[in-house]
C-alpha cells in the first residue's frame, strides 16, 4: 500500500469509486464541444476544422479505450485493496475500514456524539444523541471481495462493448430493427456505463442507508437510459419504462424503512443500526417488535424490486431490449445483485419472521423463473429468467441463515452469468442481431471460442463438479436440505431448490444444444456467422477462467472447502440464526455429506439426459417449441403480466379516463355542457356572457353619449331630490 493510503487504506476504495466519473466527464465535454462546433462550423473556419476532427469515429473509439483503461486500473486497485483487507482482518475477520464526514446536523448535538463502531471503539452511541447524517465508507471483507468482483466483471464488459457496438462508431448508422437512420451513440453509451459503475461502487462501500438509496436510484436511472439505448424501437422504450416503474414500487418500501429508521432511532448508519437491531429487544428505545418487523419488511421490499423477486420480477426479462453488454452488466454483477447485497449488509436488522418471508420469496422465485426459462426461444430471455431463478437461490440462502452461501453464489453467478450473456452477445453480433434459438444450430463449427466458453458457463451454472457454480450451489442446497429434514413443515424450502437444480441443467443445455450443436437450421443465418473479434473473445476467455476456478479450495473435491466461501463465512459478524433450525439434520448430513452430492448429481443427470434426448441429436425446428396449455402458461410467464394488466393497469386506466371525462367530456369542445366539470364552468361563463349582452349596448365608447347619460342622471337625481324636499 502506498504512503498516500497508509493511514486510511479505505480511501483507496473511495478513489476507485470516483474514478469512473473521470472518463464520463471527459466524454461529456467532448460531446458538448462536438455539438458547439457543429453549430458554428458555417461561421468560423476554426469551428469547421474542430468539427471535422471531433466527428471522426476515432474520437469515439479513444473515448471507449479511456473508459476501458480506467476500469482495468480500478480492477487492479480493487485486487490490491482486497489483499490488504484480507491481511488487515486476518486476526479479526470482523474488522473493517471506516471513515465518515458529517453532512447534516439536526438539532443541538454535542461534539463527538456520532461515532461508528471501530476497532478501538466498539461501544454503540446512545440513540438520543444521534442527530447527524454522515457520509462515508465502510469496507469489510465481504465488501472488498465483491468490489473486486464488480470491477473485474465490469472491465470485461467494457472491453466487450467496444466490439459489440462497433456499428455505433459511424456518424450515421442504419438501425434496421428501428427502421431509421440516426447518429452513432458509442460515446453516449460509455458515459452512462461509467455512471452506472460509479453508482454500484458507491453502493458497495456506503456506510449509511441514505447513501445506499442515492446510489440505488442512480443505478435505476442509468439502467433506464441503457435499456432504452435503442430508443427508436418501441419495445425498448416500453421496457425501460416498465423497469423504472416496477422498481419504484419496491423503492417505496425502501423509503418507508428509511423514514422509520430515522424517526425511531435517529440514525441511518448501517453499523449503528446493525448493532442496535441485532439485540432484538427495542423496549429501551420505546419501540416494538412490530416496528422492527415493518422496517425490515420495507427494506426487503426494496430488494424485491431491485433483485427481481416475485411479485416484482416482471421487469427484468423485458430489459433484454437494451444492448447485450447492458444485459450482462445489469443481470450479472451490478443492479440485480444490489438487493441481495443490501440484505447481507444489513443482515442483523432482519428479524426471524422477515427472514422466513425472504426464504419463501426466494424459493418460489427460483422455481417459477426456471419453469418459464424452459420454454423460451429468445436466447437472451432464457438467460434473463435464469438470472431471476439464481437470484432466488441467493434469497433462499439468506432466508435460511446461509449468509455466506448466498454471497458466495452471488460472486460465482456474477462471473458465469456475465460469461453467458457476453457469449450470447457474441452469437447475436455474428448473426446480425438474430436472437431466436430456432434459427440457429451448428454454430460451434463457425464460432469455436464462443461455443467453448459458453459451455464453460453452462457447466458452471448447472453445478457441474469442480466448476464454480457447483461449490456455491452445493452450499445453498446443503443449508436448505438441512432445514427440510429438520423441519418437515418447510419441506418446500428444500424440495423446490433440488427440483430447480435439474430444471437449470435442462434449460441451459437446451440453449447450448439449440445454438451450437446439430446442423444449421437456417443456412443463410449459419453462413453469415463468424467468430467474433479479439476484443469480444478475450473477455469470454477471462470470464471462463473465473467461472471455472473462482470457487476452488483444497481439497478441490470438497465443496465446503472453498477458499472464498471460508473468507465470506469468516467475515460474518453481528448476525443471528435463522428461525429455520438445521438441528439434528446438520449432524446427519455432515456424517453423510456425499448423499446430497449424489442426489443433486442424479437430478442434474436427469435434466441433461432430457435436454440431450430432445435437442442434442439435431432436433428439427418444430421440436424446439413445446405446444399445449402448460406451454402457453409458461411462455406467458405464469400470466403475471396479464394479471397486472387486468387487475391494475386497466382498472386504473378506466378510473383515470372516467375522471378525465368527468373533468371534461370528449364532446364538450369548449362549449356549454352539464356533463362535466369543465362543461359546468363553460355553462356558467356563457350564462354570465348572455346576461351581460344587454349592458354591453350601453358601452358605445362615445364620450358624447356618456356625457349625455351623465347629464340625464344628474337631472333625474335633482328632480328626485326636489320631490323629496316638497314632501
Amino acid at each position: 500500500m502506498t504512503d498516500l493510503f497508509s493511514d486510511q487504506p479505505g480511501r483507496l476504495y473511495v478513489v476507485a469509486t470516483f474514478l469512473p466519473l473521470l472518463p464520463a466527464a471527459i466524454l461529456i465535454i467532448l460531446g458538448g464541444c462536438r455539438h458547439l462546433s457543429r453549430s458554428a462550423r458555417e461561421v468560423s473556419q476554426m469551428a469547421s476544422w474542430l468539427d471535422r476532427r471531433l466527428r471522426s469515429p476515432e474520437v469515439d473509439r479513444w473515448g471507449a479505450w479511456l473508459s476501458i483503461a480506467v476500469m482495468l486500473l480500478i480492477a487492479g486497485m480493487s485486487i490490491l485493496g482486497m489483499a490488504e483487507m484480507l491481511e488487515f482482518s486476518q486476526t479479526d475477520p470482523s474488522r473493517a475500514w471506516t471513515e465518515t464526514v458529517e453532512w447534516i446536523r439536526i438539532g443541538a448535538t454535542p461534539a463527538g456524539a456520532f461515532e461508528h463502531p471501530t476497532e478501538g471503539n466498539t461501544e454503540l452511541p446512545k440513540v438520543s444523541e444521534i442527530q447527524v447524517i454522515a457520509f462515508g465508507y465502510w469496507i469489510d471483507r465481504t465488501c472488498a471481495i465483491l468490489f473486486a468482483m464488480v470491477a473485474i466483471v465490469s472491465s470485461m464488459i467494457f472491453l466487450f462493448s467496444l466490439g459489440y457496438l462497433d456499428d455505433e462508431l459511424g456518424l450515421e448508422v442504419e438501425d434496421h430493427l428501428g427502421h431509421c437512420r440516426r447518429r452513432g451513440r458509442l460515446m453516449h453509451f460509455y458515459v452512462v456505463l461509467n455512471l452506472f459503475v460509479f453508482a454500484m461502487f458507491h453502493l458497495l462501500i456506503a456506510v449509511n442507508l441514505l447513501q445506499v438509496f442515492m446510489s440505488w436510484e442512480l443505478v435505476g436511472v442509468c439502467s433506464y437510459f441503457l435499456i432504452s439505448f435503442y430508443g427508436e424501437r418501441p419495445e425498448a422504450g416500453w421496457a425501460a419504462n416498465k423497469a423504472f416503474i416496477v422498481n419504484r414500487v419496491g423503492d417505496a418500501g425502501f423509503l418507508v424503512a428509511l423514514a422509520m429508521a430515522w424517526t425511531g432511532l435517529q440514525t441511518l448508519s448501517i453499523p449503528a443500526l446493525n448493532g442496535i437491531l441485532s439485540r432484538g429487544d427495542l423496549s429501551a428505545e420505546g419501540l416494538s417488535s412490530t416496528w422492527h418487523f415493518c422496517l425490515a419488511l420495507g427494506l426487503f421490499l426494496g430488494c424485491v424490486g431491485k433483485s427481481a423477486q416475485i411479485p416484482l420480477q416482471v421487469w427484468l426479462p423485458d430489459a433484454m431490449a437494451g444492448p447485450t453488454p447492458v444485459s450482462a452488466l445489469i443481470h450479472a454483477a451490478t443492479m440485480v445483485a444490489a438487493g441481495v447485497y443490501l440484505i447481507a449488509r444489513c443482515y442483523p436488522m432482519f428479524p426471524a419472521e422477515v427472514l422466513l418471508v425472504i426464504a419463501y420469496t426466494g424459493c418460489f422465485t427460483l422455481f417459477v423463473a426456471a419453469t418459464v426459462a424452459c420454454v423460451q426461444t429468445d436466447i437472451k430471455k432464457v438467460l434473463a429468467y435464469s438470472t431471476v431463478s439464481q437470484l432466488g437461490y441467493m434469497m433462499l440462502a439468506l432466508g435460511v441463515g446461509g449468509l455466506s452461501a448466498g454471497l458466495f453464489h452471488l460472486l460465482t453467478h456474477a462471473f458465469f452469468k456475465a460469461l453467458l450473456f457476453l457469449g450470447a452477445g457474441s452469437v447475436i453480433h455474428a448473426l446480425h442481431h438474430e436472437q431466436d434459438l430456432r434459427a440457429m444450430g451448428g454454430l460451434r463449427q463457425r464460432m469455436p471460442i464462443t461455443a467453448a466458453t459458453m459451455l464453460v458457463g453452462v457447466l458452471a451454472i448447472s453445478g457441474m463438479p469442480f466448476f464454480s457454480g457447483w461449490y456455491s450451489k452445493e452450499a445453498i442446497l446443503d443449508r436448505a436440505t438441512r432445514v427440510m429434514l429438520n423441519e418437515p413443515q418447510h419441506f418446500l424450502l428444500g424440495f423446490l431448490p433440488l427440483l430447480t437444480a435439474g430444471l437449470t441443467v435442462y434449460y441451459m443445455f437446451r440453449l447450448w444444444f439449440l445454438a451450437f450443436a446439430g446442423s444449421p437450421r437456417h443456412r443463410s443465418v449459419f453462413e453469415q456467422s463468424q467468430e467474433s473479434p479479439w476484443v469480444m473473445t478475450v473477455p469470454l476467455l477471462v470470464l471462463s477462467v473465473f467461472s471455472l476456478g473462482v470457487g476452488w479450495g483444497w481439497p478441490i473435491w470438497e465443496p465446503g472447502e472453498s477458499i472464498v466461501l471460508h473468507l465470506l463465512a469468516a467475515s460474518e459478524s453481528l448476525g443471528h440464526d435463522s428461525p429455520l433450525s438445521a438441528g439434528q439434520a446438520a449432524a446427519w448430513l455432515h456424517e453423510h455429506h456425499g448423499v446430497l452430492a449424489l442426489v443433486t448429481a442424479g437430478i442434474g443427470a436427469c435434466g441433461f439426459a432430457v435436454a440431450y434426448w430432445r435437442f442434442g441429436r439435431g432436433a428439427p425446428v418444430m421440436a424446439t417449441v413445446t405446444t399445449g396449455g402448460m406451454s402457453r402458461f409458461l411462455q406467458q410467464g405464469w400470466y403475471f403480466d396479464a394479471v397486472y394488466e387486468a387487475g391494475i393497469r386497466q382498472p386504473f386506466q378506466a378510473f383515470t379516463l372516467a375522471a378525465a371525462r368527468f373533468d371534461k367530456g370528449p364532446d364538450d369542445r369548449g362549449g356549454a355542457s352539464w356533463k362535466s366539470v369543465d362543461g359546468w364552468g363553460n355553462s356558467i361563463g356563457e350564462w354570465i356572457v348572455r346576461s351581460a349582452r344587454p349592458v354591453r349596448r350601453w358601452q358605445t365608447g362615445r364620450i358624447r353619449g356618456y356625457v349625455a347619460i351623465l347629464g340625464l342622471t344628474v337631472v333625474g337625481m335633482l328632480g328626485m331630490l326636489a320631490i323629496l324636499m316638497r314632501s
